[in-house]
């Protein structure tokens, strides 16, 4: 049941750092602040293929924080704030938090048989980046099935079911859910292909403040050489083309990662990239 991981948890009005920074005018404000309601191409959820979505809607609510509400046949919505791509009337600019703002990302648990168990070596999504809050606590990760895979400043962890993750501990990001890893045999011809079908080169995107002094920190560490990071819209969730040439389809079943759905008003349609990840763009994903 998700009687307990359906209930939308209370987002009370906090002064977190990135709010701070909005009032005091320390940093421009991320694109994001405009809202995507006028933008031609906005990602608006990614496709989590769930044995169990119960089981895995929990891991998200009590080990990650999110907010759960459940969807019609047995599926569920998983995000760190409101998904309405319009800001809502009652945000205040520099006041409240993003995570209170409209326009989130999320990911949408959908139930499946058959799902093919996870294969860190040559899955073809390496991970989905998120940033946490500092009151992140591990141990309830393990509590609710999540696998830590690895623990050293960003942490590497498989959420029930097989999606894999990589976490982090930062406030920078407008979304906490930050952008979706691919394997690509040819990172430079993979987004190409993305470019020209409405996404742009973009710098990569930060947890934490970043200093170039200092240097790569084990806590946000840089994208593995040779990387591409592309956003559909300025501060939206993005893709990070990894050169890989590991990735295969799996033996038996479906992988755990489906498609990376779109909001675009001027057309539907559904395409794969060139390493073979799906895409789905209508007008009708979370308007």
């Amino acid at each position: 049941m998700l009687a307990a991981a359906t209930a939308m948890r209370p987002q009370p009005p906090t002064l977190d750092r990135r709010t701070v920074l909005q009032t005091l005018a320390l940093a421009p404000l991320p694109a994001h602040a405009l809202t995507f309601a006028d933008a031609p191409l906005v990602p608006r959820s990614l496709v989590v293929n769930c044995a169990d979505v119960p089981a895995t809607a929990a891991f998200f609510t009590e080990a990650l924080g999110m907010t759960v509400t459940a969807e019609k046949g047995g599926a569920a919505r998983a995000s760190f704030g409101p998904t309405a791509l319009e800001r809502p009337k009652d945000f205040v600019m520099g006041l409240l938090s993003f995570d209170v703002d409209g326009g989130h990302f999320s990911l949408e648990l959908q139930p499946a048989k058959d799902v093919a168990p996870a294969s860190p070596e040559t899955d073809a999504v390496l991970y989905v980046q998120i940033a946490l809050p500092l009151q992140f606590r591990a141990s309830r990760m393990v509590t609710y099935g999540g696998e830590l895979r690895d623990g050293y400043g960003a942490w590497s962890v498989g959420a029930p079911g097989g999606l894999p993750l990589r976490l982090l501990v930062g406030d920078e990001p407008p979304d906490r859910l930050m952008y979706v890893a691919y394997r690509s045999k040819d990172a430079r011809k993979s987004a190409a292909w993305y470019e020209s079908h409405g996404f742009k080169r973009a710098p990569y995107p930060r947890a934490r403040p970043y200093d170039k002094k200092e240097g790569e920190s084990p806590f946000d560490p840089n994208p593995p050489k040779g990387s591409i990071y592309l956003e559909a819209a300025p501060s939206s969730f993005g893709v990070l083309l990894v050169p890989d040439r590991r990735a295969k389809p799996p033996s038996t079943g479906v992988a755990a990662v489906g498609a990376l759905r779109l909001f675009a008003r001027d057309r539907a349609e559904r395409i794969q990239d060139p390493d073979g990840n799906m895409l789905e763009v209508s007008a009708d994903f979370l308007k």
